[in-house]
């Protein structure tokens, strides 16, 4: 699999200049972009393999951290969107009470974030410019074709295409797998755009499920099952109806890409998963 050197590049980047003046109270773009850099430079590490471990660890110890607390604020903003979105007619003050405590808890998850972020960033930033120049050092070049990576994407495709019939309890590991091979993916200089494509279809319908899901776990303990059972009723529907549509993509995708959707039945999956016409 030949890399893109731009591609390893452009997230250290991003990452370094996010890092660099995130305020005090971000807004859910600034959120969903830390995150997401974080995010991809995880998915570089773990494909690339490269000679220091003891840089890459140090790297990974200032940035994990970053991640994990930039995604407390992301999953808030998302579950008030989700929220704000649903009509109001018999449980517009039941929402009005879950959204101001989801609120609160985006309050709090920010202030987490502000906090880890100001104590991380100088160890994190310098981590990633010593990362940059090890990447540097391995190119010598704008492509490489790195013995590293396919072994690691290969086996991701081994995993989803023997992965068991999909449910509520394994589509969302199922959902994981599939953004670490679409991170990847995106690596290549020539990858196929069909199947990033459709791994990212998956990696959405999925993810929307899984807040609704944790929309209606909230929902639960926060609201009063009597008092409140409307909005909670409508909740609960939405979240099967989210759970249904992430099923059916998921399983097109596995029969499409990764066999034929049932479990335990590998597919040769190398010639579809590469370029159209390679």
């Amino acid at each position: 699999m030949e890399i893109e050197r731009e591609n390893v590049e452009k997230p250290l980047r991003k990452l370094r200049k996010a890092l660099k003046r995130f305020p005090d109270d971000p807004s859910s773009q600034q959120v969903h972009s830390l995150r997401t850099n974080a995010r991809q430079l995880e998915a570089i590490v773990d494909a690339l393999m490269l000679d220091s471990k003891k840089k890459t660890r140090q790297l990974l110890r200032s940035v994990t951290p970053v991640r994990r607390a930039a995604g407390e604020v992301r999953d808030m903003d998302v579950l008030v969107a989700n929220v704000l979105a649903l009509p109001r007619d018999g449980g517009g003050d039941s929402l009005v009470r879950l959204v101001e405590h989801l609120g609160e808890r985006r309050v709090e998850s920010a202030r987490d974030l502000s906090q880890t972020v100001a104590s991380r960033k100088k160890t994190a930033r310098r981590s990633l410019k010593q990362y940059a120049r090890l990447v540097g050092k391995e190119f010598r070049g704008k492509n490489r074709n790195l013995a590293n990576v396919e072994p690691v994407a290969a086996g991701l495709v081994a995993e989803l295409e023997t992965w068991p019939e999909l449910n509520e309890g394994n589509i969302h590991p199922f959902r994981i797998k599939v953004k670490q091979l679409r991170y990847m993916l995106q690596l290549a200089r020539e990858a196929n755009g069909g199947v990033v494509d459709a791994l990212g279809q998956v990696k959405d319908t999925v993810g929307d499920w899984h807040d609704w899901q944790e929309l209606a776990r909230i929902a639960r303990s926060v609201l009063d099952p009597e008092e409140d059972k409307t909005a909670l009723k409508k909740i609960e529907e939405i979240g099967r109806r989210k759970f249904k549509d992430a099923l059916t993509v998921a399983n097109e995708t596995r029969k499409r890409y990764f066999g034929n959707g049932s479990a335990g039945k590998p597919a040769k999956s190398k010639r579809r998963l590469a370029r159209p016409g390679k």
